[in-house]
């Protein structure tokens, strides 16, 4: 009977410390990954203070540094010329603020926010307010902006919204994914990669991709938030490395 409860003992206090050392590890990594967020921070401040005067404010839901970084190295080195931003915010403000030579529509489903950030950013950039219906995508009901932009062709697209699901998260990017992205060449930056939601829809992508037999680098960026870049075509490769 000694033995069982000395047997039993042993086992929970092997539970405990196993536990303990997957909850250090975790919050080891976690620590890690922000401490990244500061040295992208430190980049981004340091690439931009040239170029802006404009206020920054990467905190809570919005744009991370890291996110900010990508985007500014892709705007200022890779012959980008139209962008198509899904989700306004603080990288609409940064692509007005370096970005006056490109053309660049945003959809926002926020009619406020859509109206405010027009009044902020350059003529170069088109705030559109678009509302999310429901839409059949890729065999899945997923809420879609109602704007199609049929005709219009983009070599970056940045996807950061709609609202992040659980499953197929963003799912309606698909849509201009498939009928809006340059045959010339192309970077996409899909922003909260390490969500499982947002993993299904860049697997999605990648799967589009072989199937059309478009040959591609992907790569990832993590700080606090995970980015995925996914570049196509020579002009376009320098991004991989960023």
């Amino acid at each position: 009977m000694g033995k069982n409860k000395g047997e039993n003992m042993r086992l929970k206090i092997e539970r405990r410390l196993f536990f303990l050392k997957r909850i250090t590890s975790i919050f080891n990594y976690s620590s890690l990954l922000y401490s990244k967020e500061v040295i992208y921070q430190n980049l981004f401040y340091k690439l931009i203070e040239k170029k802006s005067d404009i206020d920054f404010f990467p905190v809570k839901a919005a744009a991370s540094y890291s996110l900010l970084y990508l985007i500014y190295r892709t705007i200022e080195e890779v012959p980008v010329s139209n962008v198509l931003e899904l989700g306004a915010g603080e990288s609409t403000k940064l692509l007005s603020s370096i970005g006056s030579s490109k053309k660049v529509v945003t959809l926002e489903s926020d009619e406020f926010w859509a109206n405010s950030l027009n009044e902020q950013v350059h003529s170069n950039i088109n705030v559109i307010f678009s509302p999310e219906r429901v839409e059949n995508i890729r065999g899945y009901e997923s809420s879609c902006y109602q704007e199609d932009l049929d005709g219009s062709f983009f070599d970056m697209i940045i996807v950061d919204a709609p609202k992040g699901l659980k499953k197929r998260s963003r799912w309606c990017s698909l849509k201009y994914l498939s009928n809006n992205l340059s045959k010339e060449g192309f970077v996409v930056i899909f922003d909260d990669v390490d969500r499982l939601g947002e993993m299904d829809t860049v697997e999605e992508f990648l799967k589009l991709l072989d199937t059309k037999g478009v040959d591609y680098q992907v790569s990832f960026t993590r700080a606090r938030k995970t980015q995925c870049l996914i570049s196509s075509g020579d002009s376009y490769r320098k991004a991989h490395f960023f």
